[in-house]
């Protein structure tokens, strides 16, 4: 009887949580390499439908990100020591 309830409330806790933008997914934690390739698929598959391309562009913001860059290129790492701007 208790299992039952539990089960129940479970089904009900993912019904009222899941959406479609946000569902859930069971994946079984017995075998972690299976479990491993299911939640990769997963992930795969809803990076794919979103449908990503590069944003477009113009000279003006190619000359921007190219400043940017030689100023990136300056910031000193750890092992360079301090900055010399």
């Amino acid at each position: 009887m208790r299992a039952t309830k539990r089960r129940v409330s479970y089904e009900a806790c993912l019904t009222a949580t899941g959406t479609e933008d946000a569902p859930w997914y069971a994946v079984p934690a017995d075998d972690k390499g299976n479990a491993q390739l299911i939640v990769s698929r997963i992930i795969l598959t809803a990076l794919e439908s979103l449908r990503m391309t590069y944003p477009k562009s113009n000279p003006e913001r190619r000359q921007e990100l190219q400043e940017i860059r030689k100023l990136l290129t300056k910031v000193p790492t750890l092992t360079q020591g301090p900055a010399r701007f």
